[in-house]
């Protein structure tokens, strides 16, 4: 980058390194997104940053800045960070980020008609070629359906089970319609 001093007549070089950014994971598709500032020697420009993935441009006004991987923009995200001064823009690297396509299931649940989390199933409803099985500590099979709607009441032949952790495998069909097998535990308490 080239411009001319406050004189209007001498040349001065300056030097933008783009910014470097990096990625966590937080949670099943949410990121954060944390980047550097980069290094120059421009005094009084505006400066901003967007993010720019497969559909669109974000404003950045927080670093890190949390990025949730939405399956409408695509299963894979490329993205990069411009670092913008007035007319000049430097481009970070690029990044994948992937959308992991899986059910979101509860992490515990408490089955004694309190009206709060009394039954165990997938938080949302919108899988084909949907089955799942769960199974105690001993691998025995506890619940099984294939109906997404119908939710585990904590019961194994019309008995109470007992406290712990439990284990559940679950299949259904991607967005791809490609087959998707899922394992995951949670913890049933009284």
């Amino acid at each position: 980058l080239y411009s001319q001093d406050n004189c209007g007549n001498q040349p001065i070089s300056t030097i933008i390194s783009p910014p470097d950014m990096k990625f966590i994971k937080t949670a099943v598709n949410n990121y954060d997104l944390y980047f550097s500032e980069p290094q120059n020697n421009l005094e009084g420009f505006q400066n901003k940053y967007l993010l720019v993935n497969n559909k669109d441009t974000i404003i950045v006004e927080s670093n890190p800045y949390n990025y949730l991987v939405d399956p409408s923009r695509g299963k894979i995200h490329n993205i990069s960070l411009n670092y913008d001064y007035d007319e000049i823009s430097i481009r970070s690297q690029k990044i994948s980020v992937h959308y992991d396509e899986m059910l979101v299931f509860p992490m515990a649940f408490s089955p004694n008609n309190d009206g709060i989390n009394d039954e165990f199933g997938p938080v949302q409803f919108n899988k084909e070629g949907y089955q799942i099985n769960i199974y105690n500590r001993l691998g025995q099979t506890v619940f099984q359906t294939t109906y997404i709607h119908e939710m585990w009441d904590g019961t194994f032949d019309n008995k109470i089970v007992s406290e712990g952790k439990y284990f559940y495998r679950v299949i259904f069909v991607g967005m791809e319609k490609n087959i998707i097998s899922q394992l995951g535990s949670f913890v049933l308490l009284r």
